[in-house]
């Protein structure tokens, strides 16, 4: 049952972390031709401005979570019994949500400096931390009583609270571009204006993305919780097997944003040239990978027969994607480098909402099933794969 609740948890989470990734794609769009001209004096006033309106805005998203939680959850098709283990995760999320927002923000600063690696090697750190903290909350260890599914919670939030705090001293005294002693206002709806022109599309795009994942929930839910708590831990799989191409994309941004303000043209080029070869060579490793140990991985997240050959068929269907999804992941980022975030948002929305949404519902109602909507998901990748990266190169 907790692991049905996490299915339900998993896409709503993740859509709220996506949120977050638009400002630190803003960020990174924003700071780094700064950085590339040498206004150094610039970017420092537009990291913290960018802080500011982090902190308000997951304020903000805090509340409204909170109100919204159960009419939310039910429609998305959680059922009564449910309901409160998932109100036990989220309420503790949403609680926390300004260490997963604002962090986000710091390590696009730092990523927009050309400093990817303290970001990259102090989120691992989080994420072990994490895992170590997980079975401690859950489960309890001596004077810890275990708390199950609002454990899970719990030590997600404190390993990123010591994430974020270990971003703040190394953007404030490594790379000097956090400096609070001669703060003044004025200028702040400038900088969230010049940070926000990128922020809103690249926002809505990251949303879009995960509604992938909601979209399916929704879809596949009347099909019982075993199917759910199978889609859930493929997700799962997924949101693994796209990191490595998703921390190049990331890069790509400042590395193309850098070289736009200092009008380096050929540079871009070839780095758009490598990544989308990247891209394909770690989407065929992961696809022989995950299709050639589908079962075994899907034995790791259950032992029942219901849940794991659901897991296995979605690695089974939909593993070639993971190449398209990668080469769409870099002509996002390059697009939202090169000032064209709208139209990276318009591929988007017109792959999801327009394309695989209808589709995976209509194969869903016929003999198809459940392979039907999986399989909607690969075409679907692999059709804006090719629209998205020709429209990149030009």
């Amino acid at each position: 049952a907790e692991l049905a609740a996490i299915g339900f948890v998993f896409p709503v989470v993740l859509t709220l972390t996506h949120i977050g990734t638009g400002m630190d794609v803003g960020t990174m769009a924003s700071v780094s031709p700064l950085i590339g001209r040498g206004a150094n004096t610039e970017a420092r006033k537009l990291v913290v401005d960018t802080l500011v309106l982090a902190i308000l805005f997951s304020i903000f998203l805090t509340f409204v979570g909170l109100a919204t939680m159960k009419p939310l959850f039910e429609t998305l098709g959680v059922t009564a019994d449910l309901l409160p283990m998932v109100e036990d995760y989220m309420v503790i999320w949403y609680w926390g949500l300004i260490v997963n927002f604002v962090p986000i923000v710091l390590a696009g600063t730092l990523r927009a400096s050309g400093n990817a690696k303290d970001p990259g090697m102090w989120l691992t750190a989080c994420a072990l931390l994490n895992i170590a903290l997980d079975p401690l909350f859950i489960f309890g260890l001596g004077p810890i009583e275990g708390m199950g599914i609002r454990g899970a919670a719990i030590a997600t939030v404190i390993a990123r609270t010591l994430y974020m705090l270990a971003l703040f001293v190394i953007v404030a005294r490594k790379a000097q571009l956090l400096d609070l002693s001669n703060y003044r206002v004025a200028g702040l709806l400038s900088s969230w204006k010049l940070n926000l022109s990128v922020t809103i599309p690249a926002t809505v795009n990251n949303v879009i993305v995960p509604l992938t994942a909601v979209i399916t929930t929704r879809i596949l839910a009347h099909h019982g919780e075993d199917v759910i708590a199978g889609m859930g831990a493929a997700t799962r799989v997924e949101a693994i097997s796209t990191v490595f191409s998703l921390c190049v994309g990331i890069s790509l941004a400042p590395f193309i944003g850098q070289n736009l303000g200092a009008g380096n043209m050929a540079r871009i080029r070839e780095g758009l040239r490598f990544s989308y070869r990247y891209a394909t060579g770690v989407g065929l490793v992961f696809f022989v990978l995950l299709v050639g140990g589908r079962n075994i991985i899907a034995s790791w997240f259950s032992e029942d027969p219901a849940i794991t050959s659901v897991l296995s068929m979605y690695l089974l269907i939909s593993g070639f994607s993971y190449i398209f999804q990668g080469l769409n992941i870099m002509a996002t980022m390059a697009l939202n480098a090169l000032g064209r975030a709208s139209l990276a948002t318009l591929l988007t929305a017109l792959r999801v909402l327009v394309f695989y949404a209808p589709l995976a519902y209509l194969l869903d109602g016929t003999s198809l099933g459940i392979p039907g909507v999986f399989g909607a998901l690969t075409v679907a990748h692999a059709l804006f794969a090719m629209i998205a990266t020709t429209v990149a190169a030009q």
